[in-house]
């Protein structure tokens, strides 16, 4: 007996790797073979449910990217303006330690002495680039009445050029402005609205106003 039963029961228990339900009755096959059946399908519907992301997720994941990407847009515009401000009064720091040096050498600031003024207030830092006395007829870009070749005699004169002439706008792509307004030399650059909001007239070494974005630089402070 033992000898009949075992084979059957081996036979029986490969049958739910590869069903072969030869070997077994009809209804013992079927009874050993069902729980094999259910893994399998189990198996396969786990398969199913794990397979990509639903449509509600992926709309969902592609309003979240478009949030961050918003937000990074807007945080990188601030950073780009405050770097721009920082980048213009470095550069306003350097242009003041110029027109200063200017000044020692030449004894005025460019075109302080012409009378009236040659040059309107945007045009008068190119006279660190270049700068001379010669007929303004002849020699209109860089004339400034006084303004002598350097004497090493006398220790007095032009000496430059004291900054590169792309140094002379601010981040905006504006001139600086150079005022003599009531004897206070002002370095003045327009802003990132390149609009000139005229004089605080409390205090001219300040904007004109909360609201104004221009950014003004005593020489003489």
């Amino acid at each position: 007996m033992l000898w009949n039963i075992q084979p059957n029961f081996l036979k029986a228990k490969a049958s739910c790797a590869l069903p072969n339900a030869k070997m077994l009755p009809e209804r013992s096959a079927g009874a050993m073979l069902q729980p094999c059946y259910n893994r399998r399908l189990a198996v396969t519907q786990t398969r199913k449910q794990s397979y990509g992301f639903t449509l509600l997720e992926l709309l969902a994941v592609i309003t979240l990217l478009g949030l961050l990407a918003v937000v990074a847009v807007t945080s990188l515009d601030g950073v780009e303006d405050d770097s721009s401000i920082r980048i213009t009064k470095i550069e306003m720091s350097e242009l003041r330690n110029a027109l200063r040096q200017f000044k020692r050498d030449v004894r005025h600031f460019p075109d302080e002495t012409s009378s009236p003024s040659i040059y309107d207030e945007q045009s008068r830092v190119r006279l660190l680039v270049q700068c001379s006395d010669e007929n303004i007829a002849t020699n209109p870009e860089n004339f400034d009445a006084g303004c002598n070749i350097w004497s090493t005699d006398t220790a007095r004169g032009w000496n430059g050029p004291y900054v590169l002439s792309e140094g002379i706008a601010d981040s905006w792509g504006t001139p600086y402005r150079l005022s003599y307004e009531n004897l206070e030399p002002r370095l003045i650059s327009h802003g990132a609205n390149k609009q000139y909001e005229g004089v605080n007239t409390t205090d001219r070494c300040l904007p004109n106003g909360d609201s104004s974005d221009d950014i003004v630089l005593c020489l003489l402070k």
